[in-house]
């Protein structure tokens, strides 16, 4: 081995981001909505994400579920500090963090309890062969039966045509070895290259748009997608074949939409895909991702699978309450899912959202609110809403105090210059993700200067200045007044609506 870091680039830390799917909640639904029995989350229940990064996501969630313990494993140390910074300073006893590498966790694993979920977000197609048979192996050791595992990674065939992009990347990184300044060059020369003539880039039809994104995105981003020496693309069955080595069978996507035959794929794409697979799932899963050009899949996975029969299944729901993630004017029914948007039903979808208007609904009321009652019908429109991150699954708020001390901590670090992407919402037991003026609202509201949107914007536009942080629109800088104005503009959707919603999740 070449170092420490097995071939990983530890120049650009990775980005502090909170991903939503990881969450216990959202896992818990998204395999009760396509009837699996998920594992039991009440208090006491264990999760681990390996591969945590900055530990955003174990912090959020540790926050959101004080009664469970959260482990973070992750080999950068530098990382890791920082997770713990952030666990301390909201005094969050439940978050744990080992700087360890995936040989250590192994190694090391009596330390640790047995877990009810394991997560891994952006881990499998960045590590080595070695590094993946020590993960199946951990996850084998210390997975309780019925728990689920989680695991997104980059697939084909939708990467097929970005390989030899990557490729030309990691060989100029290994040529300069300066992160931070490849990715400029890198998309430079593959301007320089299109505009000369170069076949590769004209043939590839998606990858102009793939190229302009990448401008948009952090060297820390580009870094960790692009530069590292361990890097593939998964076919499904690959995946679900190694996972199957440590007693792990596919449930069902955490992307809700990927588990709709009418979203996944074109009706008649649908019907050669069950006549051929039949009733072999990881067959069918497979030719979908064929028929849609699947580029990156959050898959759910478990040790010993058990079916709920539909009764079960809609009893298991009846009761569980549902809330506005958005304010009702913002919500849309048109859902964008894997063949592109998907268009709602508005005698089904509407009447949901006008009753969540009014607050949270349980899964029985709102059944009761479409036409036949359809419990089936009902569950659709419930998970699309769900992936559209518009409703979320809520439950009673027991102890808030975590919640709020960690988004005071995340809203102290935005003034400041350092910007996280989420504020934890206690009663969906997740994280909200939000923007800069989402967040400049916040500590408005929060400082006791939410009564008035033009105060509010002059309070976010003091913020900014204090902490030497310049607003540009167009291309020129905003001073004063014009800047004010600009902040009020945008400030608005969040403190018109957004605040509501929030108090009701527990953020504020």
């Amino acid at each position: 081995m070449g170092g420490w870091n097995e071939g990983y680039t530890t120049e650009l830390q990775y980005t502090p981001y909170f991903y939503s799917e990881l969450a216990p909640a959202h896992l818990s639904f998204a395999a009760r909505s396509t009837g699996w029995r998920p594992p039991s989350l009440g208090d006491g229940f264990t999760f681990c994400e390996l591969g945590c990064g900055q530990g955003v996501s174990v912090n959020v969630l540790a926050a959101a579920n004080p009664g469970a313990s959260f482990w973070g494993i992750d080999f950068n140390p530098a990382q890791i500090a920082n997770a713990r910074e952030l666990a301390a300073a909201a005094q969050l006893d439940n978050a744990h963090f080992r700087d360890w590498s995936f040989a250590q966790a192994l190694e090391r694993a009596d330390e640790l309890p047995a877990f009810d979920i394991i997560a891994l977000h952006g881990v499998l197609t960045w590590v080595s062969d070695e590094n993946f048979d020590q993960v199946l192996r951990f996850i084998d050791r210390t997975l309780k039966a019925g728990g689920l595992v989680y695991v997104s990674y980059n697939s084909l065939p939708g990467w097929s045509e970005t390989l030899s992009f990557r490729h030309m990347a990691h060989q100029l990184f290994t040529r300069v070895g300066d992160a931070d300044g490849v990715p400029t060059r890198v998309l430079d020369l593959a301007q320089r290259l299109t505009d000369a003539g170069a076949v590769y880039f004209a043939k590839q039809s998606g990858l102009g748009g793939k190229l302009a994104h990448l401008r948009t995105q952090s060297s820390a981003y580009f870094a960790h997608e692009y530069l590292n020496s361990h890097w593939r693309p998964f076919h499904f069955t690959e995946v679900a074949g190694r996972m199957a080595e440590a007693r792990l069978d596919y449930m069902t996507s955490a992307t809700l939409m990927d588990s709709m035959t009418e979203a996944a794929t074109t009706t008649a794409a649908a019907a050669i895909i069950a006549e051929e697979a039949g009733n072999d799932r990881i067959w069918a899963e497979q030719l979908r991702d064929l028929a849609n050009n699947k580029t990156f899949r959050r898959d759910i996975y478990g040790r010993g699978l058990n079916r709920l029969n539909p009764v079960d299944q809609f009893l298991s729901l009846r009761e569980q309450q549902f809330a506005l993630a958005v304010p009702r004017a913002d919500a849309k029914i048109a859902f964008v899912g894997p063949m592109g948007e998907m268009a709602g039903e508005a005698a089904v979808h509407h009447p949901i959202l006008d009753r969540l208007a009014a607050g949270p609904a349980s899964f029985g009321e709102l059944q009761g609110l479409i036409p036949a009652s359809n419990p089936a019908v009902a569950l659709q429109a419930l998970a699309l809403l769900v992936h559209a991150k518009q409703i979320l699954p809520v439950q009673e708020v027991v102890d808030p105090g975590p919640a709020q001390r960690l988004n005071q901590v995340l809203l102290s670090a935005y003034r400041v210059g350092r910007s996280y992407n989420v504020l934890v919402a206690p009663a969906a037991r997740t994280g909200v993700v939000v923007g800069s003026a989402d967040l400049l609202t916040a500590c408005a509201v929060a400082d006791g200067r939410g009564d008035d949107l033009a105060d509010a914007a002059a309070y976010g536009y003091a913020i900014l200045s204090t902490s030497g942080r310049l607003l540009h629109h167009e291309g020129r800088q905003l001073v004063d007044d014009e800047a004010r104005a600009y902040l009020a503009e945008q400030m608005a959707p969040a403190f018109n609506g957004r605040i509501d919603v929030w108090r009701n999740l527990g953020v504020l």
